[in-house]
């Protein structure tokens, strides 16, 4: 009955509320309605002004992307143009490394020039001669030289000599060499039948030769195949040459049609292998035959302090067929060096006799040198010099490279020259042998300081039947590459 007391007021208060909120609701949905509208207008006009302001950017950028590819284009082409300018600039560089130089070449290595050279101030102190020349300083060698590459394929080299107060042309030709198996020289050029004669001036142990060069060709003007095969393990040189008188430059032409053929193979039976004990081994021969006519000088021979031991009478001359050959060797390995080289020389002589007329005979002759180096410092020894690890500087604590050489060899002449009449026993000797020992100071590989003392005994050469006094010398030399 509660229930039911109550049901009746509750009704008419909830139809009362009813009544007054329904209009109330029906306002504020309406206002609600067109709050939205308006703000739905104003985000659809700020989205419209948005991708307006995109389109302008849109737009904006297309223009920068334009001026960028223009741009790029035009450094492009800048970056063409001056790569065209750089690669037909010529390339400078200078070699203060090795043998000095200074080299134009171009972008492409096709064509270069050098220009370099070298000078060699002596020093001789003689202790003991007789005869011989007097205690001096000389400019024993002043070269410079120009060499190049034309059309990578010819090389070419010119270098005189203005030392000891004359001028000589040393080397004047050109080298074709499509292929390193296959090489054609041509011109003035330097005879590769002693090995020691064979090492560059500037790379020899000793301030002078040995005895055995009096016995070789020096430079001469000829034509020669040459090449290296099977990666430098064998080096050949094929020749036809004037012919001169050994040990000195030939003249820049020649006397008479008789010419003379050379043969050189060398052999590095190991250069390919990679054991120091092996590698620097080189073995090889060299031969020359020819014909030297009445006009062509016969040879002088000079001790290691440069005066004469050997010469021919006055009236005698050269007659018939020369030849000579020469096997020899040397081996690096490390610090230690030895060269070694047996030259037998054999010329047809002739002399006149008021009596009896023209008398020839054939004269042999033959030496023998082995030289040994070793470096103190520990830089490697080679046929081509040493390489300082640090050059000569005092202040760093470095001074350079110390090597240590000696040298023993034998030069004999044969004794039908004296019986023959072809050389006078009192005034020649029969044969020298020559000892020496040697400091080199390698300051840097470019200057050098050597010091060497060699004593020279012989047999014959003095009146009577005697022998002519030994000779003894101190040999100094400053060199410099530049």
């Amino acid at each position: 009955m509660a229930s039911n007391r109550w049901s009746w007021p509750h009704l008419a208060a909830a139809a009362w509320l009813l009544a007054a909120v329904s209009p109330a609701s029906a306002q504020s949905t309406a206002a609600t309605v067109r709050e939205l509208q308006r703000r739905i207008e104003q985000l659809e006009r700020q989205v419209q002004a948005l991708q307006a302001a995109n389109q302008r950017k849109e737009r904006s950028l297309q223009a920068v992307d334009r001026r960028v590819e223009v741009l790029d284009r035009k450094v492009e082409v800048q970056q063409q143009a001056q790569r065209h300018i750089t690669q037909s600039l010529p390339k400078v560089d200078f070699d203060y490394k090795d043998q000095g130089g200074l080299t134009l070449k171009s972008a492409d290595g096709a064509n270069r020039f050098t220009v370099g050279g070298w000078f060699q101030a002596d020093g001789r102190y003689y202790t003991t001669q007789s005869p011989g020349a007097a205690s001096t300083f000389l400019i024993r060698r002043a070269r410079p030289f120009l060499e190049g590459t034309v059309d990578n394929y010819y090389d070419f080299r010119m270098m005189p000599d203005f030392g000891q107060g004359t001028v000589t042309l040393q080397d004047a030709y050109a080298d074709v060499h499509y292929f390193p198996q296959l090489r054609l020289r041509a011109g003035k050029f330097k005879e590769p039948v002693g090995l020691e004669r064979w090492q560059d001036d500037r790379w020899n142990e000793f301030a002078e030769r040995a005895l055995t060069n009096q016995l070789v060709p020096d430079r001469d003007i000829g034509l020669q195949f040459h090449g290296k095969l099977w990666d430098d393990l064998l080096e050949y040189h094929l020749g036809v040459f004037n012919g001169s008188t050994d040990a000195v430059v030939t003249p820049d032409f020649d006397f008479n049609n008789a010419k003379d053929l050379l043969g050189r193979i060398f052999v590095r039976p190991f250069a390919r292998v990679h054991s120091e004990a092996l590698s620097g081994l080189g073995v090889g021969f060299a031969a020359t035959y020819g014909t030297s006519e009445k006009n062509i000088p016969l040879d002088t021979y000079r001790t290691a302090a440069q005066n004469v031991f050997f010469q021919y009478n006055k009236n005698a001359f050269a007659a018939g067929n020369r030849y000579r050959y020469s096997p020899q060797f040397y081996y690096y390995a490390g610090p230690f060096g030895v060269l070694g080289e047996f030259v037998y020389n054999s010329q047809e002589v002739g002399v006149f006799d008021p009596v009896l007329g023209v008398r020839t005979r054939q004269i042999s002759n033959y030496a023998w040198n082995l030289t040994g180096s070793y470096v103190l410092t520990g830089e490697r020894a080679s046929f081509e010099g040493i390489n300082p690890r640090h050059n000569f500087d005092p202040r760093a604590g470095y001074w350079g490279a110390f090597e240590i050489v000696a040298r023993i060899d034998q030069l004999v002449v044969d004794e039908d020259a004296f019986n023959g009449g072809f050389a006078n026993p009192s005034t020649s000797a029969g044969w020298a042998l020559e000892w020496g020992v040697g400091v080199n100071w390698w300051l840097s590989r470019r200057l050098k300081l050597q010091t060497d003392y060699v004593r020279t005994t012989f047999h014959k050469g003095a009146p009577n039947g005697g022998s002519r006094t030994p000779e003894s010398a101190f040999l100094q030399e400053l060199q410099i590459l530049f």
